[in-house]
């Protein structure tokens, strides 16, 4: 949240039962932004 991205849980996704998050994405920037900022998470 930090970043700016706010991700969301799926608890109201019938098989997913929140065990999954999901984050919306609508271009490629956005998209690039979000794979670096998971990479840089990962890496703590």
């Amino acid at each position: 949240m930090k970043k700016g991205i706010v991700p969301r849980h799926t608890a109201n996704y019938e098989g997913l039962e929140g065990r999954w998050m999901r984050f919306a994405v609508r271009k490629q920037k956005e998209n690039d932004f979000l794979l670096e900022a998971l990479r840089e998470w990962k890496e703590n």
